[in-house]
């Protein structure tokens, strides 16, 4: 059954990841993982300048 990402962050995902000893569901977890650390890099990225300027269009 796959993680619900809106409602964990990466931190509850790595501590899961981390106890975790079904390597069928640690590899979910550690996808779910890396999708949201990139979820949060491509925001980062954007800068809040980004959010601003969605604002004006």
């Amino acid at each position: 059954m796959p993680y619900n990402l809106a409602a964990r962050d990466w931190r509850e995902l790595s501590e899961a990841a981390s106890k975790e000893h079904d390597p069928k569901k640690l590899m979910e977890l550690v996808t779910e993982l890396n999708e949201v650390l990139k979820e949060h890099e491509d925001r980062s990225r954007e800068g809040p300048q980004s959010d601003r300027l969605a604002d004006y269009r």
